[in-house]
This record gives structure tokens, sequence and C-alpha cells, in this order.
């Protein structure tokens, strides 16, 4: 996510700005800190909240309890929403000067502005129609969900079985993504297609435990 993103800018804008004089400088807000500055921040923030609210996978693992219960949204409903949440934080960003920045900030700028315009990008080609890459589709996400959750109380069982009751709603999701890509001729390549097979039939092959 951005945040953690952006104390690595930080520090890489720092080394080329000259040493540890200049990281302290801009890694440390000051109160007098200049409009575009001040914008910049209060954008990232706002991105990153809505990153979290997005992907509640990542966010449930650094920490956010309701996340844990909740499965990404993947309808076109759901990228419609973030479309016009990000076309609002590409068009505040158009609107912060460069010029008024240190060189962490303009770093973080540019990267935002990228970060923003390649998701934009994705969501108007509606790359959601493949429904799934050479790495899996929602079978991998549930298998690897089921490995990586960690349940320490009841709160986490209850969150995880919310997951659960979600899966076939998910699942019914990127079915239907997937046929919007075939009824639009938008669809995966045929090795991708055939490694995805497999995947499933070997999974469906396995006993329930």
């Amino acid at each position: 996510m951005l945040i953690g993103c952006r104390l690595l800018l930080t520090i890489a804008a720092a080394g080329l700005a000259g040493g540890a004089l200049a990281f302290a400088q801009s890694a440390a807000p000051s109160p007098r800190r200049n409009a575009p500055a001040t914008e910049l921040s209060r954008i990232i923030a706002g991105y990153e909240r809505f990153d979290r609210a997005e992907d509640p996978l990542a966010s449930g693992q650094e920490g956010d309890a309701a996340a844990l219960a909740r499965l990404p949204g993947i309808t076109p409903a759901d990228n419609a929403r973030r479309q016009a949440a990000l076309e609002q934080f590409r068009a505040r960003l158009q609107r912060v000067s460069a010029q008024g920045l240190g060189p962490a900030d303009r770093i973080n700028l540019a990267f935002l502005r990228r970060v923003v315009a390649d998701r934009l990008e994705g969501l108007r080609f509606d790359d959601g129609r493949l429904g799934f890459t050479n790495e899996g589709g929602p079978e991998q996400l549930l298998a690897y969900m089921a490995e990586s959750t960690r349940i320490r109380s009841a709160a986490d069982a209850d969150a995880y079985l919310s997951r659960l009751d979600a899966a076939a709603t998910f699942i019914d999701d990127t079915t239907a993504n997937v046929r919007r890509g075939v009824a639009s001729g938008f669809v995966q390549s045929r090795a991708t297609t055939e490694v995805v097979l497999r995947q499933l039939k070997a999974q469906l092959a396995r006993p329930a435990a």
C-alpha cells in the first residue's frame, strides 16, 4: 500500500538529496508545510483508506478486524464505485503543483499519479472479465485464504465463517465476469485456461475434510 511505499520513497529521495539531514527534513512533517505538500499528504491518507477498504484480504492481514469477515467485491458495480473514487483522486493529484514540493513529495506525487492511472486503465479495459490469471482464480484465492488464516479467538472464527459464507457469491460473481468476457470476445489464452482447469479438477478430486 502507498503509505508503506511512502517511507521507502522518502528514504530514496533523501539519499538522492544528499544524506541524513535531507531525510530528516523530508520525513518529519513541519508545522509550516506549504499548501501543495499539505494537500498531497491528505490525498495519500485518503488513498490509503480507500485502498484498505477495497482490499479486505490485505487489510485483515494488517490488523483490521472488520476486514477479516469480508471478501473483495468484484462485480461491475464494485468496479464502477472504484472508478468514481479513483477519478476523484486523479483530479486532486493533477491540481497539486510539483514545484512547491520537496524531493520526497515529488516522487510520491509522481508515484501515486502512476498508480491511480494504471488502476483506472485496468477498470476502463474491464479486465475483470478474465476472471482468472495464470496463477489461478477464486479457487486459488480461497485456498490461500484458508492456509493463511490464523484463528486465535471466537471473533476470528466468526470472521472466517463469514468469509466462507461469502465464498459462493464470490465464485458466482467470478463466473458472471467470465461470461461477460466470453460474450464480448475477451478471454484468457488457451494455455492459461488449461492450467486453471487442471487446478480446478485437482481441487474437486480432493475428498472433503
